[in-house]
């Protein structure tokens, strides 16, 4: 079963009013399985967000204090905008809510055919844009282009990734990828913040 709870600028210019009107996303969805709460007895567990209050602190697989709560963590939004055109994929960001500040990367993942990583095959995760800062109110916009027509695919998602040490690791999307042989590192130093879904059958 899928893990659904689980961007080379552009001109504007690129989404011609003579081409075919861009798709717009489907969906967006908050990752909670890579943060972590304090429970009532005193352990760390999956924040759960049907019951994580919004002023709930967050922390890394290991424990490491975010210095983030649960409400800061699930108001970050997107909206997207994706064109095909000469065998290119191009796609335009909006995205609010993110941490001030922080150090963000945009990886693609899509189904039927499945994505794989030209560097680790294992992971589904491919870069979109490897690496932006969000700005002082939390927003960043972006465009970014990726060869071939993603939206062949039946199934498109743009994972939002927090890079919560500030590190980035080009092609990949956390340190384990970089430098444990192709074990990632969710949930420790690269945090999937929210997904977009932006084709989703």
């Amino acid at each position: 079963m899928r893990n659904y709870a689980l961007f080379l600028i552009l001109s504007a210019a690129a989404f011609s009013a003579s081409a075919a009107p861009p798709d717009q996303a489907d969906g967006v969805a908050t990752v909670f399985e890579d943060v972590y709460v304090v429970n009532g007895l005193g352990d760390l567990v999956t924040a759960d967000p049907r019951s994580t209050l919004p002023d709930a602190d967050l922390f890394t697989v290991s424990g490491v204090n975010l210095h983030l709560t649960w409400g800061q963590w699930s108001a970050a939004t997107g909206t997207s905008a994706v064109h095909c055109a000469g065998g290119r994929t191009r796609a335009r960001f909006d995205l609010s809510g993110l941490i001030p500040g922080g150090v963000y990367s945009i990886f693609h993942v899509t189904f039927n055919p499945t994505s794989h990583n030209p560097v680790c095959s294992n992971s589904g995760e491919v870069a979109t844009v490897e690496s932006f800062t969000a700005d002082a109110s939390g927003n960043a916009r972006l465009h970014a282009e990726d060869a071939g027509c993603l939206l062949d695919a039946e199934e498109l998602r743009y994972d939002v990734i927090y890079h919560a040490d500030g590190n980035t690791y080009g092609a990949l999307p956390d340190r384990g990828d970089a430098l444990s042989g192709c074990r990632n590192s969710f949930g420790s130093d690269a945090l999937r913040q929210f997904i977009i879904l932006q084709k989703f059958p």
